[in-house]
This record gives structure tokens, sequence and C-alpha cells, in this order.
């Protein structure tokens, strides 16, 4: 984004309009601020805290000037306290502990902001330790951009990121650069060393839900490049997209991209700078997607990497690197990886379709199988097919739907045998029951007369009880 600054007051009528569409807000602190550009600042923070329009960026830049300045910038940012607004922040230029001291109440006590970058500021550790409360307080911090700080070493790296894991913050996007990069190192100038990008990789390793990580920095080598590639090969790595500066050459190409062949998450490389890198590390890139064009065999066309499309190499590294190999990596497909996976099928079928019946197909695909045939193949190859006694295993790989119905329709199927046998049984028991009722039957009609007479004498004992219930009832006089 573009950094446009206008005066304070301009912003105030946006701010106060009912609209959807969010605002950038760009102010420039520097100079002598006379006292009614003060009371705009002011007026604009209270505006900020009270309005209901998202404010998607607020970028502040800091010149040099006098000590009304942090004055300004005290009252602006304790008027902020409580805005809910402004989704990200750009810290940049002339900023270092003070400015940070006089924005802290506001930073710390703040629980939305989505964003925040240090662009070319002199934020060391300690302005960082000032806003450790902010860092593990804020979970809905999403993006940490910090580039071309000039005091951004190992210590303050370190506080930051472990702020952010005592807060068990999910940031998806961690970007730490150097600006002067591939120059002499300027006087006064703090780096971050190896050992502060060894702990960055730490942070990633116990942050899955990093999907952005751009590391321009010297620190970066061949070492901090194997921590990395081993991140690439967890189950939880999520990053899409990586970008990638520092002191490391082939070696640790070699390495990242052996752990990229069994990744499924990187989509897109972007190396800017590197010492030492060759064809030799970007054929090694090249390898990762290999059988794209087609070539190798069919085992190699099904376990290689279908989600890297593109790499991209900056001109400072075109020396060292054919123009022609960074050409052929920043296009390695635009199809999402399943369409990849099809892509490398059917090239691989076309160049080898005498061979379709005797190869050994995973089921999986055999649909794509039939659709390369009908659209590339034509007739000639549908019978080649034919010939080759291949055509009935076309038809064994069902699909998810097919599957969940057959495996339906087995369990009915076992269900009604199982109701079959049941059944059987009940007409058994029941013809058993009519054959003794039957039995029985006979036996009474057999000895019909002789249970008659047994019967008299239980009515003449009935008959009596009655009687003898009658006298009872009679009332006694």
């Amino acid at each position: 984004m573009v950094f446009v600054a206008k005066k304070p007051h301009l912003y105030i009528p946006s701010l106060s309009e009912s609209s959807a569409e969010p605002l950038h807000i760009g102010l420039v602190f520097g100079g002598s601020i006379p006292h009614d550009q003060a009371t705009n600042f002011i007026q604009l923070g209270r505006t900020i805290r009270t309005t209901h329009r998202s404010i998607r960026c607020l970028w502040i830049r800091f010149n040099n000037g006098d000590e009304s300045i942090l004055a300004v910038l005290r009252e602006f940012s304790h008027e902020l306290i409580g805005s809910t607004a402004i989704e990200s922040m750009v810290l940049e230029n002339r900023i270092g502990t003070h400015e940070i001291r006089c924005m802290k109440d506001f930073l710390c006590s703040n629980t939305t902001l989505r964003g925040i970058k240090f662009l070319k500021t002199d934020t060391d550790a300690s302005s960082f330790l000032l806003l450790h409360d902010f860092f593990v307080g804020n979970s809905s911090l999403r993006v940490f951009d910090a580039f071309g700080n000039t005091k951004l070493g190992d210590e303050a790296i370190m506080e930051v990121l472990d702020s952010m894991t005592e807060g068990g913050v999910m940031l998806e996007t961690l970007n730490v650069g150097e600006r002067t990069f591939g120059e002499e190192v300027d006087e006064g100038v703090v780096r971050v060393s190896e050992v502060g990008v060894a702990s960055m990789m730490d942070f990633v390793s116990r942050t899955p839900s990093i999907t952005h990580l751009k590391i321009r920095l010297r620190g970066q080598t061949n070492n901090t490049l194997a921590t990395l590639s081993n991140i690439l090969q967890t189950p939880q790595c999520n990053i899409s997209r990586l970008e990638l500066d520092g002191q490391f050459g082939d070696e640790g190409i070699l390495l990242l991209s052996e752990a990229l062949k069994t990744n499924a998450t990187v989509r897109t490389i972007t190396i800017g700078y590197s010492e030492n890198l060759t064809d030799v590390g970007g054929n090694a890139l090249l390898q990762v997607s290999k059988d794209v064009y087609g070539t190798g065999t069919w085992e190699s066309v099904t376990e290689s990497n279908n989600t890297l499309k593109s790499v991209y190499i900056s001109e400072r590294v075109a020396g060292t690197v054919s123009q022609s190999l960074i050409t052929t990596l920043q296009t390695l497909t635009n199809e999402d990886p399943h369409r990849t996976l099809q892509s490398k099928v059917w090239k691989y079928l076309q160049t080898n379709m005498d061979f379709l019946p005797q190869l050994d197909l995973q089921m999986i695909h055999m649909p794509k199988v039939l659709a390369f045939i009908d659209t590339k193949g034509g007739q000639n190859s549908m019978y080649q097919v034919l010939r080759g006694g291949y055509f009935p295993n076309l038809f064994i790989n069902p699909t998810p739907e097919r599957v969940r119905l057959t495996d339906q329709m087995k369990q009915l199927s076992e269900e009604n045998t199982s109701l079959r046998e049941m059944l059987r049984e009940e007409q058994e028991r029941t013809r058993d029951l009519e054959v003794e009722n039957e039995r029985i039957k006979m036996w009474f009609e057999d000895r019909g007369m002789t249970s008659k007479c047994c019967l008299m004498p239980i009515f003449k004992v009935v008959e009596l009880w009655k009687r003898f219930v009658d006298i009872l009832r009679v009332p006694v006089k």
C-alpha cells in the first residue's frame, strides 16, 4: 500500500460517515506542531475512538522535529484508547523507545489490532519490552512485520517472539528483513544473526498457524534452512508462501528441495538474494515437481510434488543461475494440486499409450485415464486399450458416492439375510405350536364325556358358595 498523508482534520468528516468501505489514514509527525494542528490531532484521535467505520490501516510516519511531537503523539494516542476500528498499524521512520513509550497505553490496551508493521524505525529490545503486554494480550494479532529497522537485533526479535509465544498469538504472517541487504554493513546498524534466525525458526515450528514466512536477513544460512526443511516436513506445517534472502547457497537449497518433495502446502517460493546459489540449487528446486513435462517413470509421476506452483529468483541471483532455468521455475504450473496431478498423468499417458495395458495404474487415476483417452487419445487410443484387454479394469475404481451406496447395499443385504433366518425360525416354531394344539384338541375330543363328568362336582361347589355368601348378606335382627 502506498503511503498517502493528509492533514488530521481532513479525515474527520469521512469518519463520521456511515459507510461499509474501510478507510486508510496516513499521518505525519514532524517538525514543530502548532497549537491548532495539535488540537486537530487530538480531535482526530477522539473521532477514531468513537467511529463505527472500519480503518483498514493507520499509517504514522515520524520525521525529525522538536519536543512538541512527543507531546502531541502522547495526547493523540491517549484518545485512541478503547478504539476497536483500527485493523492494522504501520509505524515508520524516526520512531524509537521514546515514541513507543508515548503510544504504550494505547497499544497495550488494544486487543483487536490484527497487524502491526515497524518500517525503517529505530525500535530496539527496550522498545519491544515496553510492548510486552501488547504482544501477550492481543489474541487478534495475525501479522508481525519488521523491515529495515536499524536496531533490530537478536535480543529485540527474541523479546517479540517470546511475548507472542507467552500470549499464544496465532500469527499467520511473519516478516523480518533488512533494508540494505547485500551491501556493506553500516556503522551502528544492529542486525539479526544466525542465532536470531534460529529463534525465529523455533517460533515457526511452535506456531502452525503461520502461512506466510519472509526472512530477509544476513543471518539466514544453510543451517537455518536445514531447520526450516525439518519444519516443512511436519504434518502441522501450513506455510504456503516462502520468501528467503540470506547467506545461503546450494547446500541449503538442496535440503529445502528434498523437504518440499513431501510437503503439500507451499505454493510459491521467492529467493531475493543468495550468496552462492547456482544452477545446482535451481535444478534441485525444479526436480521437486518433476514430471510436469511428462518425463520419468510412472512412480515418479504419482510421487512428485503437485502443490508448488512457482519459484521466483531475483535478478540479483541471475548471474549465477541461468536465465532459462529462472524462467522455467517461474511457471511450474498454474493449476491447483489436483489438476496438476491430472496433467502429469495425461502427459505421461500421451507418450506411453502403447504401454497402457501393462501399467500398474492406481484405481484412483482410472476416471482421468478415460478422460484422457476421450479428449487426447481419440478412437485409435481407445482401440489400443480395448485390444490390450485393459478395458474392464478401467471401471473398477468407483466414485465416492458409489462406494457409499455399495457399502449401504451390502449392509442392507446382510440385515435382510439375518431377518430371513429369523423368519424361518419363527415359521418353524409356529408349525410346532400348531401341531401341539392339534394334538391337545384331539385328546379332549377323545375324552369328551369323561371331562364333563369331572366338571360336575366343581359346579356344585360353586353353587353352595353362592348360597353361603347370600346368607352372610342377610342382616342380623
